[in-house]
């Protein structure tokens, strides 16, 4: 299972040391689990997601088109089922919303103004439907997006910061999902990846969680659980997850978000240049418009919009 975040930054995840509201209580009783700060390519969704579908930035895209995680997945042998609380807003179809429509054997895109707690349930259908075969599930949310306030139903706020409310409402919800998998695949190998697509500018930057150029809007959340079956067929590969999960003594990420689709690529049976998370290797130093990420954090900033590529 795949779940493709939207918003959420890692700087406000209490698993990676936000000291404010315990915004992921949910999932610290779960095992299997591990957390790590990642680096996004870009602040806005129309730069990420086709990144994290495919490895390539959009910008890069050749005459043939990207050839997305759906692809391989098909390629595998696995069902590939979508469900995405992403909506067009009217506008004319992004690259993923025509990836997920063209390459999934089953699509569903909920109505505008839903909850993402409205995928739970075509999620269980889908493991249901699928109990031996292999199976992939893509869940994309609305996550913690502007305007974050209407992202959480009001029974489930606990606070008065609507932003903190909705990471604790995202995190929820990976637990129910991951229950889901542990009730429903028992004895199958089964596997949650979850990422943001990007975050967004924080209070201390001036911003009213709007989208921005200050680090909290890169600096995104990535999390991996695995159930004890593929922990006990995968134990070099679970090993070495937990090398490069442990977090630098400064916080700061040392993936960017390629290691996502790189993941997801060596779970398929594929190999992308950038280091998947079971993988041996480590990866290269961030980037940020060409300059090493963690040198540009030693100075404080609110606009990363401003940092250009050294000659």
């Amino acid at each position: 299972v795949l779940v493709i975040g939207e918003s959420a930054s890692a700087q406000r995840w209490s698993l990676l040391g936000y000291g404010g509201h315990d915004t992921n209580a949910a999932l610290r009783p779960l095992s299997g689990l591990q957390v790590l700060p990642v680096l996004s390519n870009g602040n806005n969704t129309a730069q990420t997601v086709p990144l994290l579908l495919s490895g390539q930035a959009l910008a890069q895209l050749p005459a043939q088109g990207l050839v997305t995680y759906l692809d391989w997945a098909r390629a595998a042998g696995f069902h590939t089922v979508t469900l995405s609380n992403q909506t067009t807003s009217g506008t004319a179809e992004t690259f993923f919303h025509a990836a997920y429509r063209q390459r999934s054997e089953q699509y569903l895109a909920l109505p505008a103004g839903s909850f993402d707690e409205a995928l739970t349930a075509p999620l269980a259908q889908a493991l249901a439907q699928y109990p031996q075969a292999p199976l992939l599930v893509t869940l994309h949310t609305y996550g913690s997006h502007p305007r974050v306030a209407g992202r959480t139903p009001p029974a489930r706020a606990h606070w008065d910061d609507p932003y903190d409310n909705s990471q604790a409402y995202t995190s929820e919800l990976l637990a129910e999902w991951i229950g889901l998998l542990q009730q429903q695949a028992p004895g199958r190998r089964a596997l949650l990846l979850y990422i943001s697509d990007h975050g967004l500018n924080l209070p201390d930057c001036g911003g009213q969680y709007t989208h921005g150029s200050a680090p909290s809007a890169y600096e995104v959340p990535l999390l991996l659980w695995a159930n004890p079956a593929f922990a006990q067929a995968q134990p070099a590969w679970m090993a070495a997850l937990a090398a490069h999960a442990q977090a630098g003594t400064d916080g700061l990420p040392r993936y960017d978000n390629r290691v996502f689709p790189a993941t997801v690529a060596d779970l398929l049976g594929y190999h992308l240049p950038y280091p998947s998370l079971g993988a041996a290797q480590l990866p290269p130093e961030p980037q940020f418009a060409g300059q090493p990420y963690r040198q540009l954090r030693q100075q404080p900033s609110c606009d990363l919009s401003t940092v250009r590529p050294l000659p």
